[in-house]
């Protein structure tokens, strides 16, 4: 099988493995899971993980894509940080099995 590398179809850092779990991760369309990626890089990444983040989707893009997430789909021990570099006063509320529900259609 031959992979095809375009603008959108781009392979991640190299710390991609850890972070990407749902497909082949020598190859993503970074726009199409933009959201996902977002959601595990801020969950399990670290400094260098969000720098990538930043300098790949800008600091505003970042912070739209976090602000349409649930705040129960982040981990506890990072909502404080997204608040303080992200400059957001408060997350969107949904309780964790609405959100599951909504992704699955129910």
């Amino acid at each position: 099988m031959t992979k095809v590398f375009s603008e959108q179809n781009k392979p991640l850092p190299d710390f991609r493995r850890f972070f990407w779990w749902i497909q082949d991760p020598g190859v993503i369309d970074l726009e199409e899971y933009k959201k996902e990626i977002i959601l595990q890089v801020v969950n399990y990444g670290g400094w260098r993980h969000w720098q990538w983040l930043v300098r790949h989707y800008g600091k505003e893009t970042v912070k739209e894509i976090v602000q349409e997430i649930p705040e129960s789909a982040f981990m506890p021990r990072v909502l404080k940080l997204i608040k303080l570099l992200l400059k957001i006063n408060k997350l969107r509320y949904a309780s964790r099995s609405d959100y599951i529900r909504a992704k699955k259609n129910l």
